[in-house]
C-alpha cells in the first residue's frame, strides 16, 4: 500500500502542477465511517449536485489521502471514479474510465483519486476556455487576447506546455497561441533584433548539460561536434536546456533572437521539445528533435521535425512480434509511470490484444522509487509467457535478475531503453533471447554506421550511444543542406519541405509531410553479449533471415 501512496503523490506533481500535497497523519483503524469523513463526503455530494465538481472532487480526494487503506478512502475513491465517468462524457473518455474502474484493485485508491481529479480539473479548464471563446463571439472582439491572458494565468499556476498545447487543440484555439505566448515580445523588451533570416552556417544545439540528463546531453554534444568537425563554414552554438521545459524555452529564444542560428537540433526530451518547438514555430525557425519519441511532437507546427521513431510505433512492432514471432499469449507489463512508459504500455496492449493476445497485468512504477521485487512476484502469479519492459537500462539491471531469481519463465520484450552496453553485459543468464528495438546498432557493417563508430572512438575513446548517433545524424543533415546552398532559415525549411534525404548511422532520414522521419528502429535479439537483427516477422514462431543462422 505504501508504494501506491507514493505513486499517487507523484502523480499530483506531474499531472496537477501547482496543487499542494499536505502531509497525511497516520491512519488509525475505524469502526464504521469516521465522522469527519462522513461530513466531507456529504459536503462533496452537495457541491456536486450544485455544479461545483472541482470543489467536490477536491473534498473527496482529501478523504482518500487522509484515510488511505480504510473503508472511507475506498468509498471516496469509488465515488470519484463514478463522477469522473459521468462528467467526462463530452471528452470521449467513458470507455477508458469504465475499464479502469473495473480493474481497480485494493491499494490503488490514491492513484485513482489523483487521476480522477486530474481529469475533472482538465475538463473544467476546457469548459472555461470554450465559454471564454463563446463569450468573445457574442461580445464582438478581443477573443484572441482574452484567451491568451487566460493561458497566461494557467502558466502562472504551473500548468505545463504539454497541457496548454493539448488544450489549444481541443478547444479550437489557434495553433500559434501557445507558441506566441512563449515567444511573445521579448526581443523588444531586451532590445534584441531578430537577425534577418538567420545564418544556416550557425546550428543551434539545445541539450541538457546540467541536471539528471547531463550525461545524455554530453553524448549529444559529442555526436554533433563530430558531425561538423570537418566543415569549416559551420559553427555549433550550444545551449543548456537543463532537461526543463521553461529553461528550454528561454534557451530557444536566445539561440534565435540573439545568436541568429539558421536551425536548431534538439531538445532531446519530448516534454522540452513541446515548449521549444512552439517558440521555434512562432519565430519561423526549423527545429529538429533527434530523440523525442512522443508521436505528436511534429504536430506543434510546420517548422518542427522528429528524427526518432515515435514510441507508439515501436510498441506496435514489438506487440506484433511478441504474438507472431515469440508466440506469446499472455503478457504482463512493467513500466515507468511517465509519459513515455504509459504511451508504450497502452500502445503495446492495444496492438497485442488486436493480435489475439491478452495483457494479464500492468505494473507501473515511479522512476527511482520502485519495489521491483514485489512487482516481479505478482507477475509470477499471473503465469505470463511474456513480459514487456519499456524501461531504462538501469531498470533492466534490477528487474532481469529478479525475474530469474523468482523463476519467471517468460520471453523478455524490451524497447529502445535496452539499447545500452550495460544490458548486453548482463549476459545470457539474464537477458539471453530478449527482443527489443534498436534505433542504432554500433556493430552494424553499414558504411554510415562504421564511419560514425570509427570517428567517435578516435575522438573520444568509446563507442557512440543512441543519443550521440541520432544527434550526429540530425546535425549532419543540416550540414548537408548548407553544403547544398542553404544560407538562411527560409532555405533550410524549404529544403526540408522539399523532401531531402540522407543516409545516417541510424538509417535513412526522410521526413514525411507531418515532419516525421520515415526511418524505423530495428528489432534485435541478444545472445552471448552480441546483438542480432531480426529482419522481419515471417510465419508464426519463426525467425527470418540472418538471425536463424547467427544464433549459436
Amino acid at each position: 500500500m505504501r508504494l501506491q501512496r507514493w505513486i499517487g503523490i507523484g502523480l499530483c506533481g506531474v499531472l496537477l502542477a501547482g496543487c499542494a500535497v499536505t502531509s497525511r497523519p497516520p491512519a488509525t483503524p475505524a469502526s464504521g465511517l469516521d465522522g469527519a469523513a462522513e461530513a466531507r463526503m456529504a459536503r462533496a455530494d452537495a457541491w456536486a449536485t450544485g455544479d461545483r465538481p472541482l470543489e467536490a472532487a477536491t473534498e473527496l480526494l482529501a478523504v482518500v489521502e487522509r484515510y488511505a487503506g480504510l473503508e472511507e478512502a475506498e468509498l471516496a475513491a469509488q465515488k470519484l471514479i463514478a463522477w469522473r465517468v459521468e462528467w467526462s462524457d463530452d471528452l470521449g473518455l467513458r470507455r477508458d474510465l469504465i475499464r479502469y474502474s473495473e480493474v481497480l484493485g485494493e491499494g490503488e485508491v490514491v492513484v485513482a483519486g489523483w487521476e480522477a481529479l486530474a481529469e475533472l480539473r482538465r475538463a473544467d479548464i476546457e469548459g472555461r476556455t470554450r465559454a471564454l471563446l463563446g463569450a468573445d463571439r457574442t461580445e464582438g472582439g478581443g477573443r484572441y487576447e482574452r484567451t491568451r491572458n487566460w493561458f497566461g494565468e494557467m502558466v502562472d499556476q504551473g500548468r505545463s506546455q504539454v497541457e496548454l498545447f493539448d488544450l489549444a487543440r481541443s478547444t479550437g484555439v489557434p495553433r500559434t497561441l501557445v507558441a506566441e505566448f512563449y515567444a511573445d515580445d521579448e526581443a523588444s523588451e531586451t532590445g534584441a533584433v531578430i537577425p534577418s533570416g538567420g545564418d544556416a552556417g550557425r546550428i543551434g544545439l539545445l541539450v541538457p548539460l546540467t541536471g539528471e540528463r547531463a550525461v545524455m546531453g554530453e553524448q549529444a554534444v559529442r555526436g554533433a561536434r563530430l558531425a561538423v568537425q570537418h566543415d569549416g563554414g559551420i559553427e555549433l552554438v550550444v545551449r543548456d536546456s537543463g532537461g526543463d521545459v521553461y529553461q528550454g524555452i528561454r534557451a530557444t529564444k536566445e539561440l534565435i533572437l540573439h545568436e541568429g542560428v539558421g536551425a536548431i537540433v534538439g531538445p532531446l526530451l519530448s516534454e522540452v521539445a513541446v515548449g521549444a518547438g512552439a517558440v521555434a514555430e512562432a519565430l519561423s525557425t526549423t527545429l529538429i528533435t533527434p530523440t523525442a519519441t512522443h508521436p505528436r511532437t511534429p504536430e506543434i507546427g510546420a517548422y518542427v521535425y522528429q528524427v526518432n521513431q515515435p514510441s507508439e510505433t515501436q510498441a506496435v512492432r514489438l506487440a506484433v512480434y511478441a504474438k507472431r514471432g515469440l508466440l506469446c499469449r499472455r503478457v504482463a507489463m512493467i513500466y515507468g509511470n511517465t509519459s513515455y512508459g504509459v504511451t508504450m504500455a497502452e500502445a503495446f496492449q492495444e496492438s497485442f490484444e488486436a493480435e489475439g493476445g491478452v495483457v494479464v497485468g500492468r505494473e507501473p512504477f515511479v522512476p527511482g522509487d520502485a519495489d521491483f521485487d514485489s512487482m516481479v512476484r505478482r507477475v509470477k502469479e499471473l503465469r505470463a509467457d511474456g513480459v514487456f519492459l519499456p524501461v531504462s537500462a538501469s531498470d533492466v539491471e534490477q528487474i532481469a535478475p529478479l525475474l530469474l531469481y523468482h523463476d519467471v519463465h517468460a520471453a523478455l520484450i524490451g524497447a529502445n531503453g535496452w539499447d545500452h552496453p550495460r544490458v548486453k553485459e548482463l549476459g545470457d543468464q539474464y537477458v539471453g533471447g530478449a527482443v527489443h528495438t534498436a534505433p542504432f546498432n554500433a556493430g552494424s557493417e553499414d558504411a554510415a554506421t562504421v564511419a560514425l563508430v570509427d570517428g567517435f572512438q578516435a575522438a573520444f575513446g568509446e563507442l557512440p550511444g543512441v543519443v550521440a548517433a541520432f544527434t550526429h545524424d540530425a546535425t549532419r543533415l543540416l550540414v548537408h543542406l548548407y553544403r547544398d546552398g542553404a544560407r538562411d532559415r527560409g532555405d533550410v525549411w524549404e529544403a526540408l519541405k522539399g523532401g531531402c534525404t540522407i543516409r545516417g548511422a541510424t538509417g535513412e532520414i526522410h521526413f514525411d509531410a507531418m515532419g516525421r522521419s520515415s526511418g524505423g528502429a530495428d528489432l534485435v535479439t541478444l545472445s552471448r553479449g552480441r546483438v542480432y537483427s531480426i529482419d522481419e516477422v515471417g510465419t508464426r514462431g519463426t525467425y527470418v533471415g540472418e538471425l536463424r543462422e547467427a544464433l549459436p
